[in-house]
């Protein structure tokens, strides 16, 4: 997914560091993946079973792959988080996994 119009929110413009944002002014998530490494599902909720979804910021250059290329581009980018033992945790002080 990407979000854009980085620059007029305040708070993201301030608080992200260089990298995140797009020379068009966007930022990238993937939600979904890569899958957490704890459960997923919370069973005993007073109404019903509640699913978490994890929702993992990627830096300008992966959203440029993912916008360039086929449904392979998020599998390569997921497998390379993982690889890197980043995951689905949001670390902005990371490199590029490209």
């Amino acid at each position: 997914m990407e979000l854009p119009g980085l620059s007029r929110s305040r708070a993201l413009s301030k608080q992200l560091p260089p990298g995140f944002g797009t020379a068009d002014d966007a930022i990238g998530i993937l939600i979904g993946q890569p899958k957490p490494d704890f459960p997923d599902l919370i069973t005993d909720m007073p109404l019903s079973p509640v699913a978490i979804v994890p929702v993992t910021l990627v830096l300008a250059d992966e959203l440029l792959l993912l916008r360039s290329s086929d449904a392979s581009a998020d599998r390569t980018i997921v497998a390379r988080l993982k690889a890197a033992g980043i995951g689905h945790k949001i670390a902005l002080q990371r490199p590029s996994v490209l």
